[in-house]
């Protein structure tokens, strides 16, 4: 866990970075991970603006009971262990998830593993060059794409093959 204290005209806004466990690691740990993490965000009574991001490793679901803290966009029907254990510690700090209240584009959803990043990469780019007043599209060559992609992903494989 990290944190940021930015000091403001009006207010303070503390920024709390977190990487919980995973899934797969037993209760005890997952545990002490929020016991910790309640600990330093009360440590924090006196700032009234409180941002906590980060990889919770959480799949909040669907659910009903969820959505005043969650809302309704979220990917997954059902929420697993850590999702449940982030909406219980949101609920009682009166937090909401915003990560999961807006709707997003689906296209770039999962974009980090997606087969298809090279025509996220071209759409992300053609927008841009659009942005800027620009009418001409900046295709590069797909080849030149998969490289660059390749060495920022490090991945060992030949261009134009698919990690496997």
């Amino acid at each position: 866990m990290s944190y940021v204290i930015l000091k403001g005209r009006w207010c303070d806004i503390i920024f709390l970075n977190v990487h919980a466990p995973t899934e797969d690691k037993i209760d005890d740990i997952k545990d002490s991970f929020y016991e910790e993490l309640e600990h330093v965000f009360d440590k924090f009574q006196k700032y009234p603006m409180k941002i906590l991001l980060g990889d919770f490793n959480a799949k909040e679901g669907r659910e009903e009971i969820l959505k005043p803290t969650i809302g309704n966009e979220s990917l997954h029907e059902i929420s697993n262990d850590n999702g449940v254990r982030v909406v219980n510690f949101a609920t009682s700090k009166n937090l909401t998830v915003k990560s999961t209240m807006f709707p997003h584009y689906k296209e770039f959803y999962n974009l980090y593993s997606s087969p298809s990043i090279i025509r996220m990469i071209k759409t992300r780019r053609m927008r841009w060059a659009r942005s800027e007043g620009r009418l001409e599209h900046e295709d590069e060559d797909e080849e030149k794409i998969k490289e660059k992609v390749i060495r920022i992903k490090g991945v060992k494989c030949e261009v134009g093959e698919e990690e496997k």
